[in-house]
């Protein structure tokens, strides 16, 4: 693919997440980025495999899928107003040919759907790109106190990093998960401790937390596992203003863990009974992970 089709595809996927709370179209899109509306939707369709017109309509659903997750008494034709529809039919036909349910069914706990996410159009080849930049490099250290809580986890056969487990299973895994009304927390790629690992199975996994008495929907594939009350250390990195910056703030957290002595505070690491949480790295919010540590 040219050059001009990732750099054009990304300003304008740049611009889309940015003024998505706006009465956004195509031509404003294109307009915005320098582009005819013709040949800025060829050079984005080429990267992304998606008209402007599709990207715009599948974050906007996602996203209205958020608001009735987190606002279950959110009238149904209000979310729809206030993403853009002009009618609660008309929501509910893009809604229900997006998700394969209703705005009402899954507003009332239904099945997990596949939130559309707008990642970076040049993300594989930038995770091998170190790139010169001006990262505070101040990592915080917080041990939280975990309840007893459910996995909703999906195991790899090879997967032993986030990209190889991609290239086995897909990456559709994290708006699948946040679509999950009951989380806890982010999705998350996991590196599983041998007993938590099944036979024919590689160490790394996704998965996301939910109640200890989680009762909703599991997709196909995924299976629950428990997970006792214990004490988790999160590192967390800052904010960050580069998208493309986020294997630095990764590698930031990671280089914190593994520097870090716990024994000074009393506490070891414990990789054996839970598995090490990667909760990903955002623009807006940094990196951050978790390890499980015990009173020594």
């Amino acid at each position: 693919m040219c050059d001009e089709a990732l750099r054009a595809a990304e300003a304008m996927r740049q611009y889309i997440v940015r003024h998505l709370a706006e009465d956004l179209t195509p031509a404003q899109v294109t307009n915005a980025t320098g582009y005819s509306l013709r040949h800025g939707g060829r050079l984005f369709g080429q990267a992304t495999g998606k008209s402007l017109g599709e990207y715009i309509r599948l974050l906007r659903l996602s996203a209205a899928a958020q608001t009735l997750a987190q606002n279950g008494k959110s009238p149904v034709l209000e979310v729809a107003l206030d993403h853009y529809y002009q009618s609660h039919e008309g929501f509910t036909k893009a809604f229900s040919s997006a998700f394969g349910i209703t705005p009402t069914a899954y507003r009332k706990g239904g099945r997990p759907i596949q939130y559309f996410i707008p990642y970076p159009v040049s993300l594989p080849d930038s995770m091998f790109r170190r790139k010169d930049t001006a990262m505070n490099p101040v990592v915080t250290a917080t041990i939280v106190q975990k309840p007893a809580r459910k996995l909703v986890m999906l195991h790899s056969k090879t997967g032993t990093d986030y990209w190889s487990f991609c290239q086995e299973q897909g990456c559709d895994w994290e708006g699948l998960l946040l679509s999950i009304p009951a989380r806890l927390d982010l999705p998350a790629f996991i590196s599983l401790p041998p007993g938590m690992t099944p036979p024919g199975c590689a160490e790394g996994a996704v998965a996301v937390e939910v109640p200890a008495d989680y009762t909703g929907g599991v997709p196909d594939g995924y299976v629950l596992a428990d997970l006792p009350a214990g004490e988790m250390l999160y590192f967390q990195s800052p904010p960050y203003a580069d998208e493309e910056c986020f294997p630095e703030a990764i590698k930031l957290v990671f280089d914190a863990y593994e520097s870090y002595s716990p024994d000074t505070y009393g506490f070891v690491f414990d990789t054996q009974t839970l598995p090490v949480f990667n909760f990903g790295a955002f623009a807006d919010k940094g990196a951050r992970i978790a390890i499980l540590v015990k009173k020594k």
